[in-house]
């Protein structure tokens, strides 16, 4: 009897999950223009509930993806606690939208020298590490983007120039953006 009720709640849950999306994408377009975004809530350590945002749009550089989440009142591009948010957003976005996506999506601040690779024993913060452009070339400059397919954090300089035809799984194909709600 408990195992029937356990796998109705279950199925109860991810129809709500998918019958919500109708008006979720109504909502993602009065925020994001005509691009429909994907939301998935992470709850942090502290009880902060945060809500990142992938919005598909292949034609966004990074600046374009920063000013258009900081336009939105309370959004940034996308930041992370920790390894295990990231992961949560990755695996989740496979999970209810998209089993078969790839590609590397715009998040976080950019910054100069060079990039650590990410493993769950060392995270490397998604937060800038800025040096306010002093003797840094603009050919270093490196900006944070999500290759969600592996949860990997992946440099790609922030002149890319955005490639709107390219199937390629190492290509930018959005953004994330991210906003915050304190218990």
């Amino acid at each position: 009897m408990w195992m029937f009720y356990a796998v109705f709640v279950a199925t109860l849950l991810e129809v709500a999950l998918v019958a919500g999306q109708d008006r979720y994408d109504d909502y993602v377009k009065d925020y994001f223009g005509s691009r429909v975004g994907f939301r998935i809530a992470y709850k942090r350590k502290d009880r902060t509930v945060v809500h990142h945002y992938i919005v598909p749009d292949k034609n966004t550089t990074w600046d374009q993806a920063r000013q258009t989440c900081t336009q939105k009142a309370g959004f940034k591009l996308a930041t992370f606690e920790d390894y295990v948010e990231l992961r949560h957003l990755s695996s989740e976005y496979h999970r209810l939208y998209c089993t078969e996506c790839n590609g590397l999506y715009w998040v976080g601040d950019r910054y100069h020298d060079v990039i650590r690779p990410v493993n769950s024993s060392e995270f490397v913060a998604f937060f800038s590490q800025t040096q306010t452009g002093v003797g840094v070339s603009v050919d270093r400059e490196i900006c944070n983007t999500i290759f969600l397919k592996r949860s990997e954090l992946v440099g790609v300089g922030c002149n890319y120039e955005p490639k709107p035809e390219s199937r390629s799984p190492l290509d930018v194909k959005g953004y994330v953006c991210t906003t915050m709600m304190k218990p």
